[in-house]
């Protein structure tokens, strides 16, 4: 009796031991690539979802009011800085940077911080990345 319970411990250990072994292989963390860039989709659902959060935010009341508080010029810099090429860091920053001083609490504060973040990042600038995913 002693003998069979010894090797059905032994061959569960044995089955243990191998599904430790494989699970690493199976499960192994997906890298990301610093190259990346956000493709023009992605940043217009951005704008979307941005849009929509800003909306239900608001009571109906509120709606024509808040929505007509939006400066022109304000639509105009955030539509220059999602128009910039997302590969061309140096003016997506520049364009956000001024954007952030000039309306720091505007509705599309939120996306620029967003964009200022990924341009950053593929100039591998960690400390401004940072500050701006803080913010």
């Amino acid at each position: 009796m002693k003998i069979r319970s010894t090797a059905f411990q032994i061959c569960t250990v044995a089955i243990a031991l191998t599904a430790g072994l494989a699970l690493p292989a199976l499960c192994r963390a997906q890298g990301t690539d610093p190259n990346f860039v956000t493709g023009k989709e992605e940043q217009q659902q951005q704008d979307q979802a941005l849009k929509e959060r800003t909306m239900s935010g608001q009571n109906s009341g509120q709606k024509g009011a808040e929505a007509s508080k939006v400066d022109p010029k304000e639509s105009k810099a955030y539509k220059a800085f999602y128009d910039t090429d997302p590969k061309d860091a140096d003016k997506r920053i520049q364009l956000g940077e001024d954007f952030v001083s000039k309306y720091p609490s505007g509705p599309y504060t939120e996306s620029v911080y967003a964009g200022l973040v990924q341009a950053h990042y593929m100039k591998q600038d960690w400390n401004n990345m940072y500050a701006a995913g803080d913010k």
